[in-house]
C-alpha cells in the first residue's frame, strides 16, 4: 500500500465482491475530508482502491523492499444520498506494478502484461470472474501461495486483520 495515500481506508468487508449496488457505505467524516480533498485538488487527485493483494519485493534504485501491490486498481466514485455516502467502482484496471513484483518475486516467472489482460479476468468481481482468477493464478502463479484469494469468498472477510498482518512480517 503506497505511503503516498492520504486518506487511507480499508473496508470492514469485501461488499464490493458480491454485492452489485450503488456502492458501499462509507464513514461520513472519512468521506467528508476525501470530498474536500478531492474538491480542493480536483486537477491533481483522485480516489483509487486496490485488490487481490500480492507480497513480494520491489527494487527501488537498487533497493530491496518488501511490497504489497494489488493486481487490480480500482477507479472509485464518492457520492451522497441525503448524508449517507457510498464509493462505487468507476472503472477497474491491472496494475503494471504487479508485472514487475511478481517477475522480481520469482525468477522463473515471466509473465508479461500482454499475458495479464488476456489470461486473467477484466476485474474480480463475481462467481465467475472469481473462478477464472483462480484458474489464472493456478496456471501462472503455481509456486505461489495464491489461496488469500479464497477470502473473496467470504463477505464477512475482515481487511483490516488481513492487512495488519502483512505490517507484522
Amino acid at each position: 500500500m503506497s505511503k503516498n495515500c492520504e486518506k487511507r481506508f480499508i473496508p470492514d468487508n469485501n461488499e464490493f465482491f458480491h454485492q452489485i449496488y450503488s456502492g458501499v457505505p462509507v464513514n461520513t467524516t472519512w468521506a467528508k475530508d476525501v470530498e474536500q480533498l478531492l474538491f480542493l485538488n480536483s486537477k491533481e487527485k483522485t480516489l483509487f482502491a486496490g485488490s487481490i493483494f500480492v507480497r513480494g519485493t520491489q527494487s527501488t534504485l537498487g533497493r530491496e523492499k518488501s511490497a504489497l501491490v494489488p493486481l487490480y486498481i480500482h477507479e472509485l466514485e464518492l457520492n451522497s444520498i441525503e448524508e449517507v455516502y457510498f464509493l462505487s467502482i468507476k472503472e477497474t484496471f491491472f496494475n503494471p506494478d504487479f508485472v514487475e513484483l511478481a517477475n522480481n518475486s520469482d525468477k522463473e516467472l515471466n509473465i508479461t502484461f500482454d499475458i495479464i489482460s488476456t489470461d486473467a479476468p477484466p476485474d474480480p468481481f463475481g462467481f465467475e470472474h472469481q473462478v477464472q482468477l483462480l484458474k489464472f493464478m493456478q496456471t501462472y502463479f503455481s509456486k505461489w501461495d495464491y489461496m488469500d484469494i479464497k477470502w473473496l469468498e467470504d463477505p464477512t472477510f475482515n481487511f483490516n486483520k488481513y492487512f495488519k498482518s502483512f505490517n507484522k512480517i
